[in-house]
C-alpha cells in the first residue's frame, strides 16, 4: 500500500514501519517529519513538541534541554532565548536569575568577575562612584582616614583616653571620601582607626602626626578644643589638664608658674585668689586663709589689715568700729573703763567735774543729807540738801526719803537718818499759876 505520513510532534526514518514520538528537547514540526529538530540554546521542548519554546529572561538553556535553567548568580540573562549568560563583569554583581548585571554602590568595589556580591571599600580607601573593580588607586592619604565610626560622646567628662568605649568603630559599610583627621586624635595610618589624644594635650588643625603639650598657663580637659586660659587665681606649668588653684592662704600673680605667695599678716585670701585681699575695716582677721574672721564688737575697732581689734583704751570712748578717729575723751559726768563705744554717765546721786575719768570713782558722791535726780551731773551745785519732812541716808541719793507719817524734821534740811524725824516736842510747861 501506500506509506502514510507521520503528523506534526512524531517522526519516522527510512524503512519505520511505525511513527516515533518527537524526543523531549527536540522538535517535530511538520507532517513526515523524517528526524527530529534538536533545540538550539537559550530554547527547550517537552516530549511530543512541534516547537521549540525560548527560555524567559533570567533564564537560558542548553541545547537539547527539555527544560531551562535559572541564570546562576555572577551573570544576567537580559532576554527570552539568552543562549549563554552573561558574565557580569569586575566592579558588578547579580544574583542567580538576574536580567542585568548590577554595579557595586558607592563606597564598594568587585575586584573579581562573575561576582553576586560587592565587597565594602577597606579602611583607609575611598570608593566614590558605582562599579569600581579595583582600589589600588584609591588610597587615602596621610593625615586622613576612611570607614571608621567616631563616637559622639568620645570627650565628655570626665575625659578617659584610655576607655576603649570612646575609640572609633569600623563602620559597616566602606567610606565615599577620605577624612580629615579630627580634632583631638593623631592619624597615624589611613588604613587604623584615629587615636584618641590624652587629657593635658590638644590637637588641632594640621598636625595630625601627634598630640602637642598644653602650654604653661592653660588647661587642655579635652584635646579637642584650643587649650583654654587659666583664670585669675588659678596656674598650669605645662601637661595639665585642669588648671590649679592657688591655696586658702596664698596669692598667685602668675598663670604659668606655680609661684604661691604668703598672704602678709591683716590680709587672707581664699583657695583659687590672684591677690589677697585686706581685712576690711571694722573687722579683724587672724587667719590668712579667711578662717576666724569676725566684726569688732561695740567699743573696739579696727582699721583695714588688721588681725585682732583695737579696745578703747580708758577714758574714751569709740562710737565708731571701723576707725579711731571719732575717739573721744570722757566727758565731765562720764567715764569709761575702757572697751567702750559711749562712756558710761555718772549715776544719779553724784557728779564727775573732771574730763577723761576711767573709773566710776571718778563720779563724786553728793554726800549723805544730799540728793540729785541728774544723771551725768558735772557740778556738786546738782546736788541738794534734803527738804524738811525727808531724809537722805545714803552717800549718793537720787531722791529724798520722807518721814513717817506723823513725824517730821521741824523746818530742818539735809536730814540723814529717819531718827532725825519725830513727834513734835512737848508744850512749854505752864506759867506759874495766877495767884488766887
Amino acid at each position: 500500500g501506500e506509506p502514510s505520513k507521520c503528523p506534526a510532534k512524531y517522526y519516522s526514518g527510512a524503512g519505520a514501519t511505525q511513527c516515533e514520538e518527537c524526543w523531549a528537547g527536540h522538535a517535530c514540526p511538520t507532517e513526515a517529519t523524517a528526524w527530529p529538530m534538536q533545540c538550539p540554546k537559550g530554547y527547550y521542548a517537552l516530549p511530543l513538541s512541534d516547537q521549540c519554546s525560548s527560555c524567559a529572561p533570567g533564564n537560558s538553556s542548553h541545547a537539547g534541554s527539555s527544560e531551562c535553567y535559572v541564570c546562576p548568580a555572577g551573570t544576567s540573562c537580559p532576554t527570552q532565548a539568552t543562549p549563554d549568560p552573561n558574565i557580569c563583569a569586575a566592579g558588578y554583581k547579580s544574583l542567580a536569575g538576574a536580567t542585568t548585571c548590577t554595579p557595586c554602590g558607592l563606597g564598594q568595589y568587585q575586584p573579581t568577575a562573575q561576582s553576586s556580591s560587592c565587597l565594602e571599600c577597606p579602611a583607609g580607601v575611598r570608593c566614590p562612584q558605582q562599579a569600581i573593580s579595583s582600589v589600588q588607586n584609591l588610597g587615602c592619604p596621610m593625615g586622613t582616614y576612611s570607614r571608621y565610626d567616631l563616637k559622639s560622646t568620645a570627650f565628655d567628662l570626665p575625659y578617659d583616653h584610655e576607655d576603649v568605649a570612646r575609640f572609633p568603630s569600623l563602620a559597616a559599610t566602606g567610606d565615599t571620601v577620605c577624612r580629615q583627621c579630627p580634632n583631638g586624635y593623631t592619624c597615624p595610618d589611613p588604613a587604623t582607626a584615629p587615636v584618641l589624644c590624652p587629657a593635658g594635650t590638644t590637637r588641632i588643625g594640621t598636625n595630625y602626626s601627634h598630640c602637642a603639650q598644653c602650654p604653661a598657663g592653660y588647661s587642655c580637659a579635652t584635646p579637642n578644643v584650643p587649650p583654654a586660659e587659666c583664670a585669675d587665681g588659678y596656674y598650669a606649668i605645662g601637661s595639665q589638664a585642669e588648671c590649679t588653684a592657688c591655696s586658702p592662704g596664698f596669692q598667685c600673680p602668675m598663670k604659668d608658674v606655680a609661684l604661691q605667695m604668703r598672704c602678709s599678716s591683716g590680709t587672707f585670701s581664699a583657695a583659687g585668689a590672684a591677690n589677697c585681699t585686706a581685712c576690711p575695716a571694722g573687722r579683724a582677721c587672724p587667719e590668712q586663709d579667711g578662717s576666724g574672721i569676725y566684726d569688732c564688737a561695740s567699743g573696739t575697732f579696727a582699721l583695714a589689715g588688721q588681725v585682732q581689734c583695737t579696745p578703747c583704751p580708758p577714758g574714751f570712748q569709740c562710737p565708731d568700729i571701723t576707725s579711731p578717729a571719732s575717739m573721744a575723751l570722757c566727758p565731765k559726768g562720764t567715764y569709761s573703763t575702757g572697751s567702750k563705744a559711749k562712756c558710761d554717765d555718772c549715776a544719779k546721786g553724784s557728779y564727775n567735774p573732771l574730763n577723761g575719768s576711767t573709773t566710776a570713782n571718778a563720779c563724786v558722791a553728793c554726800g549723805k543729807g544730799y540728793y540729785s535726780n541728774f544723771t551725768a551731773a558735772v557740778s556738786k551745785t546738782t546736788c541738794s540738801p534734803c527738804p524738811a519732812d525727808t531724809y537722805c541716808p545714803l552717800a549718793s541719793n537720787d531722791l529724798p526719803t520722807a518721814c513717817p507719817t506723823g513725824l517730821s524734821t521741824f523746818d530742818r534740811l539735809a536730814r540723814t537718818s529717819a531718827d532725825d524725824c519725830t513727834m513734835p516736842p512737848p508744850p512749854p510747861p505752864p506759867m506759874n499759876p495766877p495767884p488766887l
